[in-house]
């Protein structure tokens, strides 16, 4: 199975790719070319579901940003399973994989989407689909 992790954020999405048990970061793409970006990865690499990040706070309970990535899900416009899986402390694995390294933000939401995926992988049961919200 092929699969897009995808880390929502304000300003910046972060892509990451699974193909044969490997998952890669890809890029961070600004928010505003989030949808067309999402749209070529998965036609190029042939994409059979997404995993978009569903960020809780540390009680479970959605927040402001929950929201958004959910709003984030439903608009994009593609005939893929879309799937939400709780990302807390996703981010706080990506940055610990950069710490002190230059361009290290830019990093992290890539690295967050590829921590978001294997989430998904590892655990599908965990994930609901988008058309649930």
């Amino acid at each position: 199975m092929t699969a897009l992790g995808v880390d929502v954020g304000k300003a910046r999405v972060g892509l990451a790719f699974e193909s044969q048990g490997l998952v890669l970061p890809l890029r961070t793409v600004a928010r505003d070319g989030a949808y067309e970006s999402i749209q070529a990865e998965c036609e190029e690499r042939k994409v059979e579901v997404i995993f978009v990040g569903l960020p809780l706070n540390l009680q479970g309970a959605n927040t402001a940003s929950t929201e958004d990535a959910i709003a984030f899900a439903k608009n994009l416009d593609i005939d893929i399973p879309i799937r939400l899986i709780d990302e807390r402390m996703t981010t706080n694995i990506a940055l610990s994989g950069v710490k002190g390294r230059k361009n290290a933000k830019a990093e992290v939401d890539s690295l967050s989407a590829a921590e978001i995926l294997k989430l998904g992988l590892s655990n599908p049961s965990l994930a609901k689909d988008v058309d649930g919200f």
